[in-house]
């Protein structure tokens, strides 16, 4: 250029600060990288318990519609009365709820 060499320190400055924009750069991109490479980790972990959460839901809907389905085949549970926790000394109810009991049962078969 002149001869003094400033040329070439202009342009080796810009090649310098150049070269360091495209580091800066570079190293904003890798740090994206990971990021989306930890949050990619992350939802793929969440999807996968989902998926799981759904298959163990719909099992609880098919058992309950198989439920469903037998109480309209046979008619809803019927359960003893004798076995309750809350039996009393008295006779006279005792033998009321056999007796219902068995009008129950008769009324299943």
């Amino acid at each position: 250029m002149d001869g003094t060499g400033k040329g070439l320190t202009k342009s080796g400055a810009a090649s310098r600060r150049y070269r360091q924009r495209l580091h800066d750069m570079m190293s904003g991109l890798e740090a994206e990288v990971t990021q989306k490479m930890q949050q990619l980790q992350l939802l793929t972990s969440e999807n996968e318990m989902l998926k799981l959460r759904a298959s163990v839901l719909g099992a609880a809907v098919a058992g309950r519609e198989d439920v469903v389905r037998m109480t309209h085949v046979h008619g809803p549970p019927v359960y003893d009365a004798s076995s309750s926790s809350t039996t009393t000394s008295n006779s006279s109810s005792s033998s009321s709820g056999s007796a219902e009991a068995a009008l129950r049962l008769g009324r299943q078969a």
